[in-house]
C-alpha cells in the first residue's frame, strides 16, 4: 500500500509596483508563476513532483525538496563604490532582502529570492558575510554595474515575503509502481498503429473470391492471422482496405489496426529496448480482439537485429502468433515468401495464405475501369474506356511485370488528379499517349500510331551525328521501326544491338544518339565497361552476390528504367555475364541477391565488341572509299558466331557492323569536333576573336586520320596540336585582355597561332594606387577584429573564461578533476589564443604595408592573397565563436513539403553535402486510404500531426529513406535534420513557399520550413489549398530562377542552381552572422 507524505511547500510573494503580485517557489525560483493563490502553485507543483518523480520510484528527490526551519527576514545594506576610470557608474548603495534559517547544528542557510543566490555559514554573522560576498559577484558576472537597468533589475519587486504551504504526496510501493508502470504501457497500440479507415465507397473489385476467404477467416475464434501474397500492385493493401470497410457487415470483431515495421522500430525504441516494449504491445493485443496490419511481412524479418541480438521482430512475435494471442495481417510477394520460408521455415505456418492471381483481359479491364470511374467520379472528370485500354496495352508492351491493376490505376489517377480539362474536355487515348511519353521520355511517334514515322528523316538525323555508318545506322532506324508499328515480341528488351566493329568507329556514339531519340537525353545511357568484370566475383556485383547489398546493372535499371544499356567490350566479360545475359535478353527480367526483380522490358540493350576486327583490318585498306559493306558484315558474322554461344547469339535483334572510317569521313568529323571545341567555355566566354583557317581543317583530317585507331586517333591529334599550344599561348594574356587569335599554317606546313592584345598595360600609378587600397583595406580588417573584441559576445565568452579561471585559482586540484569543466576550459583558452593571434597578425600586416607606403620598408609580397587569406580565417573565428557560446544553435531542421519534392529536395541535398555538416533524412508519406475527416478540424499548418502521414525513421543515406511503407503511398515531404557550426543561423531564413516547374511541364508548390525543434508534419500538407493560397516566395523554372528574398533573378540552368543559391546563401549567412555578434546586448 501507498504511504502519503506531507512536506513543507516555501514560496516567496513578490508583490510589484501596480498591486499585483507573483509567486516564486523557493526550489525553483526561475519559475515565477501569476497563480492566484499559494494553494494552487502548491497543487500544480506537487502533482508534477509526483507524476514526474515519485512514480517513478525516485524518492531521494523529495529529501532535496525537502526544507525546514523558521525563515527570518533579513536586509542586507550594499555599498559599491564608483568605478576606476570616474564616469563608467558612480558609488552607490542599496537595501536588498535575504531569508536565514539555521540548520542546526550543521550551521546556517540564507538566500536571496530577487536574485536567486544562496550561501552558507557555520553561524549568523559567517552566514550573513557569505551572503554579501555571493551577491556582490553576481553583480560582476552579470555586469550590473555596467548599466542602470541591470542595478535596476535586482530591485524591481516593491516587497518580498516568504508563504508557506504544504506538499500532498503518496509513496508508493513496489507492486504499485509496476501497477503504475504497466498502466503507461498499456496504450502502446494507439502509438505505434492507427485504425484503418472505414471507406464510404467500395474499394476491391475482381476478388469477390479471395475477400470471401479473408472474411471466413476474420470470423475465427482462434487462428485470424491472413497473409496475403500477390504481385507488388495486385491490389493485397487494398483488399484488406476493402475488409476493414465490411468489418460489421460480416460480424467481425474488433478493428483492424495499421502499422509498418519503421513505426514500429521508432516507437518501441525510446526508453528500453524495443522488446521489452514489444512485449507490453503484444498483451495488449492479446487482451484486445483487434488485429495487426503490417503492410510488409518481409520487413519485419530486417528490423529489431542489433549487435548481439540476432532475433528480429518477426522472430520475437512467432511465439504469440503460434499460441494466437496475436491477430496479424499481413502482405508480401512471391519471391518474399520464399525468402521468410528459407529463413523461418515455421513461421508462416501461423498464417493462413491467400493468393491473388492477376485478373484476365476482361476483369482486368473491368476492374480498372471501376476503379477509375470511382476517382474520376468525385472530380467530375470523363474517362474514356479506350484511354484505359490503352494504358493496359502500353503497361503490357513496355513493362510486363508490372503489378496488374495497381500499375494501370496509378498511372491513370496522376492523369485524373493533374488534369485541367475539367469535366468538358475527356480523357482519351490521345491523353494516355502524351502523358506515357512525358513521364518514359519515349518519343510520341513511337507509341501513338497516328504520328508518322519518317525513315528517311530518321536516318538522316542519325546519320548527321554518326559519320561513316549508314549500314549500322539503317540498322538502328529499322529495328526502331518495328518497335513503332509494335510487331516485336513483349517481354524483353525493346531492342537488342550487337555493335562490331574496330575502335574509334562511332559504337558508343550510335547509342548516344539512339539514347537521346528514344529516351530524350543522352544521359539515358548507362554504361558498364565490361573489362572490370572479367572474373566471376565482379559479375556477381552486378546482379547483387549477397542480400545485403544491391547490384549494379539492377540498381540502375531500377533508378531509370527507360534507357540504353551500353556493355562495352563485352568479349572482355567472364563467361558468367553471358548467362545473365541470356535471362535478360530472353525474359526481359533479372532478380537480384535480395529476390527482387529488375525489369528491362523498358530498355534497349547495346553489346559492343571488337571481335571480327582484326581479321577485318587484316584486309587491303583502299583510301579515299569504304569497303565493301557486305564482305565486313560477312566476316564479323563469321567472327561472332564463333565466339558467342549458339543460344545468346540467336536472342540478339540486329548483328550490326560498323566499317573503318575512310579519309572523306575524316573530314566530317573534324568540322564537328571544331563546332563543339568553339562552344567550350575558355573559348566561348572569354574575350577572344578566334579564327581557324580552311586549310587547317584538312591538315587536322590528314593528321589525325589512321584507320586502326579511327576518331580516337583524331582526338588525340586535335588535343596535342591544336587545343594544348593554344592554351599556351592564351596562358600569357590576362584574362579579361581582349585578343585576336588566328590559327594558319606555316611555311613548314605546320599549325602557327598568331595572338594579339588590345589592351593597354597597367601604369606605374595604378600600382601604387592599388598599394595604397592595400594597406586601408588591412586597416579595415584590424578595426573589425578590434569590434569584435569589444562586442557583446566576446564580452560574454569572456566573462564565461574568466569565470573558469577563478574556478580554477580557487583550487586547481578539485578543477582538473572535473573532466567536462576541464575541457570546456581548454575550448575557451584555444579560442582566446586564436583571438589574440588573429589580433596581433593583421596589425603587423597594417603596420607593414602602411610603412612601405611612407618609403620606409617593403611592402607585402602578393599582399591581396595574404588579406584574403587572414580575413577567411577571421571569419572561420567568427564561426568558431558563436558556435561556441550557442552551442545550441550548431543544429537544426530544414523541411520541404509537398507532393512529390524530391526537386527542392535534391538541391538541398546537393548545397548540404557541399558542406562541412551531417545529415540525416526522415520522409514523410501520405495515406490515401485514410480518409480526410480525421483531420478536417485542421485547416491550416497550425494543426497538430494526423495520423494519415507515415514518418520514416531519420537515417543518414538518402536512397535508403525513400522507401515506401505502403504500395499507396505517397510522398509529401522531407525532413533535413543538419549538424554543423551555426547551422540554425545558416537556415533560419529559409522557410516560406515556393514554386517549381514539375517534369510533367506543371507548376508545383512546396512549403519550406526551417526550426531549431524537431519538425512535426502538420495536417493538410497534402492539400493543394495550402499551398495555392500563399504567396510564393521562390520561383524555379526548368531555365529560370528567382526570389523576392535573395538576389536571385534571370537564367539559371538546372546544373547551376545549386551553385547560385549556396553563393547568396552563404552571403546572407556572412551578414547574418555578423549582425548577431555586433549587434548590442538587449
Amino acid at each position: 500500500m501507498s504511504f502519503p507524505i506531507s512536506i513543507p511547500f516555501y514560496a516567496f510573494k513578490l508583490r510589484l509596483h501596480p498591486g499585483a503580485h507573483v509567486f516564486a517557489p523557493m526550489n525553483d525560483l526561475e519559475a515565477v508563476r501569476l497563480e492566484p493563490s499559494l494553494k494552487k502553485l502548491a497543487e500544480k507543483y506537487g502533482e508534477k513532483l509526483q507524476t514526474e518523480v515519485l512514480n517513478h520510484g525516485e524518492f531521494y528527490q523529495v529529501l532535496e525538496e525537502y526544507r525546514s526551519g523558521v525563515f527570518t527576514e533579513r536586509e542586507l545594506d550594499l555599498h559599491f563604490p564608483a568605478s576606476k576610470d570616474g564616469f563608467s557608474y558612480p558609488a552607490f548603495e542599496f537595501c536588498i532582502p535575504v531569508f536565514i534559517t539555521e540548520q542546526s547544528p550543521a550551521g546556517w542557510w540564507g538566500i536571496a529570492p530577487t536574485l536567486g543566490v544562496t550561501a552558507f555559514g557555520k553561524d549568523e554573522e559567517t552566514l550573513v558575510g557569505n551572503l554579501e560576498g555571493v551577491i556582490r559577484l553576481d553583480f560582476v558576472r552579470k555586469d550590473r554595474l555596467i548599466a542602470v537597468q541591470e542595478i535596476v533589475s535586482a530591485i524591481w519587486f516593491e516587497s518580498v515575503t516568504i508563504r508557506q504551504s504544504r506538499l500532498k504526496l503518496q509513496a508508493h510501493s513496489l507492486t504499485e509502481l509496476e501497477k503504475i508502470a504497466e498502466e503507461e504501457h498499456s496504450n502502446w497500440l494507439s502509438q505505434v498503429a492507427q485504425p484503418l479507415a472505414k471507406s464510404p465507397g467500395q474499394l476491391a473489385y475482381g476478388y469477390e473470391k479471395e475477400l470471401a476467404q479473408l472474411s471466413e477467416l476474420l470470423r475465427n475464434k482462434f487462428n485470424r492471422n491472413a497473409l496475403i501474397v500477390g504481385p507488388n500492385g495486385s491490389g493485397k493493401t487494398t483488399l484488406i482496405w476493402e475488409a476493414a470497410r465490411n468489418l460489421k457487415k460480416w460480424n467481425v470483431r474488433g478493428e483492424i489496426w495499421e502499422t509498418t515495421a519503421s513505426i514500429l522500430t521508432k516507437e518501441l525504441t525510446k526508453d528500453t529496448g524495443w522488446q521489452h516494449n514489444l512485449g507490453f504491445l503484444c498483451r495488449e493485443l492479446a487482451d484486445r480482439e483487434d488485429l495487426l496490419f503490417v503492410t510488409n511481412l518481409m520487413t519485419l524479418f530486417e528490423v529489431g537485429r542489433y549487435e548481439g541480438n540476432n532475433v528480429s521482430m518477426a522472430e520475437f512475435l512467432y511465439p504469440f502468433l503460434s499460441r494466437g494471442e496475436v491477430n496479424l495481417i499481413s502482405e508480401c510477394t512471391e519471391e518474399e515468401l520464399a525468402q521468410i520460408e528459407l529463413r523461418a521455415p515455421m513461421f508462416t505456418a501461423c498464417f493462413r495464405i491467400i493468393r491473388l492471381e492477376q485478373p484476365r483481359d476482361g476483369e482486368l479491364e473491368q476492374i480498372i475501369l471501376n476503379k477509375v470511374r470511382d476517382i474520376a467520379g468525385a472530380s467530375k472528370i470523363r474517362l474514356e474506356q479506350e484511354a484505359i485500354r490503352e494504358t493496359i496495352r502500353l503497361t503490357r508492351r513496355f513493362n510486363p511485370y508490372a503489378g496488374m491493376p495497381g500499375q494501370p490505376i496509378r498511372f491513370l489517377e496522376s492523369i485524373i488528379l493533374n488534369w485541367k480539362g475539367g469535366s468538358d474536355v475527356p480523357i482519351n487515348q490521345e491523353v494516355v499517349i502524351r502523358h506515357f511519353c512525358e513521364s518514359s521520355g519515349i518519343p510520341e511517334l513511337i507509341v501513338n500510331p497516328n504520328r508518322p514515322f519518317l525513315i528517311d528523316r530518321i536516318a538522316d538525323n542519325f546519320n548527321h551525328q554518326v559519320f561513316g555508318q549508314a549500314e549500322a545506322v539503317n540498322n538502328v532506324v529499322e529495328a526502331i521501326s518495328a518497335v513503332k508499328t509494335a510487331l516485336t515480341r513483349t517481354g524483353k528488351p525493346i531492342a537488342s544491338f550487337l555493335f562490331l566493329g574496330p575502335t574509334g568507329v562511332g559504337k558508343t556514339e550510335l547509342g548516344k544518339v539512339l539514347a537521346e531519340f528514344m529516351f530524350g537525353a543522352r544521359n539515358r545511357l548507362v554504361r558498364f565497361d565490361m573489362s572490370e568484370f572479367g572474373n566471376y566475383h565482379s559479375v556477381l556485383r552486378l546482379a547483387g552476390a549477397h542480400p545485403s547489398s544491391e547490384g549494379l546493372l539492377t540498381a540502375a535499371v531500377r533508378k531509370q528504367p527507360f534507357c540504353v544499356l551500353l556493355f562495352d567490350e563485352v568479349e572482355k566479360a567472364h563467361p558468367t555475364f553471358f548467362d545473365l545475359l541470356l535471362q535478360i535478353l530472353g525474359e526481359g527480367r533479372l532478380t537480384d541477391g535480395n529476390g527482387k526483380t529488375a525489369n528491362f522490358c523498358s530498355s534497349i540493350i547495346i553489346m559492343t565488341s571488337n571481335v571480327g576486327a582484326d581479321r577485318q583490318m587484316q584486309a587491303p585498306i583502299t583510301f579515299g572509299k569504304q569497303q565493301d559493306s557486305g564482305q565486313v558484315a560477312a566476316v564479323y558474322q563469321r567472327a561472332a558466331e564463333q565466339f558467342f554461344k549458339p543460344e545468346l547469339f540467336n536472342r540478339i535483334d540486329r548483328i550490326t557492323p560498323f566499317l573503318p572510317i575512310g579519309q572523306s569521313t575524316i573530314h566530317e568529323i573534324v568540322g564537328r569536333e571544331l563546332r563543339l571545341f568553339y562552344q567550350r567555355e575558355g573559348i566561348k566566354y572569354r574575350r577572344l576573336n578566334l579564327k581557324i583557317r580552311p586549310e587547317v581543317v584538312s591538315w587536322l583530317a590528314e593528321q589525325g586520320f589512321d584507320p586502326k585507331f579511327g576518331a580516337r586517333h583524331l582526338q588525340r591529334t586535335l588535343r596535342a596540336k591544336l587545343i594544348l599550344p593554344l592554351a599556351s599561348q592564351l596562358n600569357l594574356f590576362e584574362a579579361e585582355e581582349l585578343l585576336n587569335a588566328e590559327i594558319y599554317l606555316d611555311s613548314r606546313q605546320s599549325l602557327a597561332f598568331d595572338l594579339s592584345s588590345d589592351s593597354e598595360s597597367l601604369e606605374t600609378w595604378i600600382e601604387e594606387l592599388e598599394r595604397q587600397n592595400f594597406a586601408e583595406y588591412a586597416s579595415n580588417l584590424r578595426r573589425k577584429m578590434a569590434a569584435l573584441k569589444a562586442s557583446p559576445l566576446y564580452i560574454q565568452f569572456r566573462r564565461d573564461l574568466d569565470r573558469l579561471e577563478a574556478l580554477k585559482a580557487d583550487n586547481p586540484e578539485r578543477f582538473w578533476k572535473d573532466a567536462p569543466k576541464a575541457e570546456w576550459y581548454n575550448t575557451l583558452s584555444r579560442i582566446e589564443e586564436e583571438a589574440k593571434f588573429l589580433h596581433q597578425d593583421i596589425i603587423e600586416k597594417e603596420r607593414m604595408q602602411c610603412m612601405a607606403c611612407l618609403g620606409q620598408g617593403d611592402f607585402l609580397e602578393d599582399p591581396e592573397a595574404l588579406l584574403g587569406a587572414w580575413k577567411s580565417r577571421f571569419f572561420a573565428f567568427q564561426v568558431r565563436l558563436y558556435s561556441t557560446v550557442f552551442v545550441e544553435e550548431n543544429h537544426c531542421f530544414l523541411a520541404v513539403f509537398g507532393k512529390d519534392p524530391e526537386g527542392p529536395f535534391k538541391l538541398y541535398n546537393q548545397i548540404l553535402k557541399t558542406g562541412n555538416c551531417k545529415i540525416n533524412y526522415q520522409s514523410v508519406w501520405f495515406d490515401p486510404g485514410n480518409p480526410e475527416k480525421q483531420g478536417k478540424q485542421h485547416d491550416d499548418l497550425s494543426g497538430e500531426h494526423s495520423n494519415v502521414y507515415n514518418l520514416s525513421n531519420w537515417m543518414e543515406n538518402e536512397r535508403d529513406f525513400l522507401k515506401k511503407p505502403k504500395p499507396a503511398s505517397q510522398l509529401y515531404g522531407i525532413v533535413f535534420r543538419i549538424e554543423a557550426p551555426c547551422a540554425w543561423l545558416y537556415w533560419n531564413k529559409e522557410s516560406g513557399f515556393q514554386e517549381w516547374t514539375m517534369p510533367d511541364g506543371q507548376p508545383g508548390r512546396f512549403l519550406i520550413v526551417s526550426s531549431l525543434n524537431d519538425i512535426v508534419p502538420s495536417w493538410g500538407i497534402h492539400r493543394k489549398e495550402i499551398y495555392q493560397k500563399a504567396a510564393v516566395r521562390r520561383t524555379v523554372m526548368d531555365f529560370t530562377m528567382s526570389d523576392k528574398t535573395l538576389p536571385i533573378s534571370g537564367a539559371c540552368k538546372p546544373e547551376e542552381r545549386a551553385g547560385v543559391l549556396k553563393y547568396e546563401l552563404d552571403i546572407q549567412f556572412e551578414n547574418t552572422l555578423e549582425r548577431e555578434i555586433f549587434k548590442p546586448e538587449e
